[in-house]
C-alpha cells in the first residue's frame, strides 16, 4: 500500500481517538459565527508565535553556535511537536522535534535533544517570570522579594547546568554504557551552549513566542466581547491555561486546560456552559494551525522516525552479537 495512504489512515485514527475526548454536542449547541471569526482572526498571531519558537529551536540546534539549523526546519519541527501534541498523550510529541531536526539537518540526536532540553529550561524561566508577575499583581507580594527569588531560580538553573563535571559524575549511576555516554554528550553540548551568546538570543525568541501567546488570549477574548474581566482576568486565564495545558494526562492538555479557564471565568460570573465553550474555542484557536500543519508534514515529509528505529534496531543487533 502507498506510504501516503498508510500515513493518512494512521493520522485519521489518531484524530478520531483525540476528538472522542471532546464534547462535540456542547460545541455544536454553542458554536456561533463570532467564535469562528475569533479563531480565524488570531491565527496570524498564533503563526508568529510558532515562528518565534521555531527560530529559537533553530538557533539552539546549531552545532556549537557555529552552524545554525535552517529556520524552516526549526519552524516545521515546532509545528510537528505542537500538532502531534493534540494526538499523543504525555508530551510524547516533544521527542518528534529532535528526531525531525536530526533527519533534516544531519546533526547528531544528542545535539538535537540538547536543543529541546534548553528550550524547556528557557520556558521554565519565562513562565517563572510570568508567574512572579502574576503573584505580584494578584497577591500584592513585594516586588523586590519576587525579583530576588526569580534571580535565585535563574541562577540555580544556570549554575546547575554549567556544573559539567559534577553532572557527568552523576551519570555513573546509569548502568548502561551506551545510555551513559549518550547522556554525557548531551550534558557537554548543553554546558557549552550556555556559554555562548547565541543561546541567549534564542531565549529572547522564546520570550517573544510566549508574549505573542498572551496577546493571542487577549485578542480572542476581546473579540468575543469579554472585557469585564480586565487585564487581571486576561493574565489569570493565560497563566491558568498554560499550567493546565502542561498537564500531560490527555493529548493536547485537553481537560486540565479547559478546567482552569472555566474556573477563572466562573469566578467572574460566567455560566458553566458559556465558560466551557470559550475555553474550548480558545484552546482550538491555538492548535488548529499546528494540527493542519502536522497532518500535511506527516503525510508528505519524512519525520525521521523510521530511520531512527532502524538505527536503534541495528544497535541492538550489534550489542546482541557482541555479547554472544
Amino acid at each position: 500500500m502507498n506510504k501516503i495512504v498508510i500515513k493518512t489512515i494512521v493520522l485519521l485514527a489518531l484524530i478520531v481517538l483525540s476528538v472522542s475526548s471532546i464534547d462535540l454536542n456542547l460545541i455544536a449547541r454553542h458554536i456561533n459565527l463570532n467564535i469562528l471569526l475569533a479563531i480565524i482572526i488570531v491565527q496570524p498571531v498564533v503563526i508568529l508565535s510558532i515562528m518565534a519558537a521555531g527560530k529559537r529551536l533553530s538557533i539552539l540546534s546549531g552545532i556549537m553556535g557555529c552552524t545554525f539549523v535552517k529556520f524552516s526546519t526549526g519552524f516545521k519541527a515546532t509545528i510537528i511537536s505542537y500538532g502531534a501534541g493534540l494526538l499523543l498523550p504525555a508530551r510524547i510529541s516533544e521527542f518528534l522535534k529532535p528526531v525531525y531536526i536530526r533527519n533534516q539537518s544531519k546533526i547528531s540526536l544528542s545535539a538535537a535533544l540538547s536543543a529541546v532540553f534548553l528550550e524547556r529550561v528557557s520556558d521554565i524561566v519565562i513562565l517563572g517570570l510570568f508567574a512572579c508577575y502574576g503573584a505580584i499583581y494578584f497577591l500584592e507580594i513585594n516586588l523586590a522579594k519576587m525579583l530576588f527569588l526569580t534571580g535565585l531560580l535563574i541562577a540555580s538553573i544556570y549554575f546547575s547546568l554549567i556544573a559539567e563535571q559534577s553532572l557527568i559524575r552523576l551519570t555513573k549511576l546509569i548502568p548502561s554504557l551506551i545510555w551513559r555516554n549518550f547522556i554525557i554528550k548531551i550534558i557537554q553540548i548543553c554546558t557549552q551552549k550556555l556559554r555562548q551568546k547565541s543561546t541567549y538570543i534564542a531565549f529572547s525568541f522564546g520570550l517573544i513566542a510566549w508574549a505573542l501567546s498572551f496577546i493571542n488570549v487577549i485578542i480572542f477574548l476581546k473579540f468575543l466581547g469579554i472585557d469585564s474581566i480586565g487585564m487581571r482576568g486576561y493574565i489569570a486565564i493565560f497563566l491558568g491555561s498554560t499550567i493546565g495545558g502542561a498537564v500531560p494526562a490527555l493529548p493536547g492538555g485537553f481537560g486540565a486546560y479547559e478546567a482552569s479557564v472555566v474556573y477563572i471565568l466562573k469566578s467572574y460570573g460566567f455560566g458553566f456552559d458559556e465558560s466551557l465553550i470559550i475555553a474550548l474555542s480558545l484552546h482550538i484557536s491555538q492548535l488548529v494551525f499546528s494540527v493542519l500543519g502536522f497532518m500535511y508534514l506527516a503525510t508528505f515529509e519524512k519525520l525521521g522516525i523510521s530511520s531512527l528505529m532502524r538505527e536503534v534496531g541495528s544497535l541492538r543487533q550489534k550489542k546482541h552479537i557482541e555479547t554472544r
